[in-house]
Parts: C-alpha cells; sequence; structure tokens
C-alpha cells in the first residue's frame, strides 16, 4: 500500500494506493479538461495520474481512469462495469433506451439513469452482453451520453493509461 499525500490544492488529498505497484510507470498531476465527469469532477480540477496502474491491476467499478483513445486523445472516464458483468440496453419508451447492468439501471452520481436516444443507443447496443474479462464499459457523469463507451465501445484493460484521484475532493464511487 502507498499512502500519498498532496498539498498542491487549498484541500490536502489522501490518495490510498493499494495493490500491485511495480508496474506504475510515473505520477503527475493533470487538469481535467470537458464536463463530460460533471457534476462529479468539474472541468479545471486537478487529477492524480498513476500511469501503468491497469497494467498489473484488475479495473474496479467505480474507478476514475485515464483512457487512451486512439493515437493522440487521452480521455478520463469512470468505470461502470468490469469483466463478468452482464451489459445491457434495453428500450424503456419510445426513443429511449437505459443502460443496465447485471439487471439493474446505471446510474451516475445523482443517482440518475443513462438513458440515450434510439440514435445515440445504435452503436453501444452492439456490444449488449457479458463483458469480457479483458474489457471495460467507461462512462461519463452526463447521462444522456459522452465521448465514452457509447461512442467507443467496451474497451480493453490494457489501453488504459492508468488510474486518475481527484486532489480536491472526493470522488462519489458508484
Amino acid at each position: 500500500m502507498l499512502l500519498l499525500y498532496s498539498g498542491i490544492s487549498e484541500v490536502t488529498a489522501e490518495i490510498i494506493l493499494d495493490g500491485d505497484l511495480s508496474c506504475i510507470d510515473y505520477a503527475d498531476v493533470r487538469i481535467l479538461g470537458g464536463n463530460s465527469l460533471d457534476p462529479a469532477l468539474k472541468p479545471g480540477e486537478r487529477l492524480l495520474f498513476i500511469g501503468g496502474y491497469y497494467q498489473c491491476n484488475p479495473a474496479k467499478t467505480g474507478d476514475l481512469v485515464l483512457y487512451r483513445w486512439g493515437d493522440t486523445k487521452n480521455v478520463a472516464k469512470f468505470v461502470r462495469g468490469v469483466g463478468g458483468d452482464l451489459f445491457a440496453v434495453r428500450e424503456i419508451a419510445p426513443d429511449q433506451w437505459r443502460l443496465e447492468l447485471n439487471g439493474q439501471a446505471l446510474l451516475n452520481s445523482l443517482d440518475g439513469d443513462y438513458v440515450l436516444s434510439e440514435k445515440r443507443s445504435r452503436f453501444i447496443r452492439m456490444f449488449a452482453r457479458k463483458i469480457k474479462k479483458d474489457e471495460v464499459l467507461l462512462l461519463g457523469d452526463k447521462t444522456d451520453g459522452s465521448h465514452d463507451s457509447t461512442r467507443f465501445g467496451l474497451v480493453r484493460v490494457n489501453k488504459l493509461a492508468g488510474r486518475l484521484f481527484s486532489l480536491t475532493r472526493k470522488v462519489y464511487k458508484r
């Protein structure tokens, strides 16, 4: 276990990092851009990045991660589903498709259901199945979708650049 303290912001963050630490490449501070994690995290918040963490540790539901999307873009998202979970996209009303995990509605940090329009749900419906051992479902906190698994599908764990921690507040984990 590694205990990290940061006095970077007006609030001191205490971060307990457990698991196998041998795969950690480096750590640095990142500034959150974009608003897809709002309300859990606000644009401009400082995040501690732990590079390489998932090379030797499993991703867990609720983890905040940095995903390498393509060759140049990194996106911060929450892990909402892991290997073994049953992911479904269910039509609940005309033009309303709800994301579900293990038979329950997926909820964001404010207990809102992730509900997509029919058009917005088309791509992610192709991935409705039992999530494979080496895959994760990544979502922002916007209940109508963002640049997340609703746009790029399930993600292989080896594409996770590392784990993120808020340096300014405790992130609500679902």
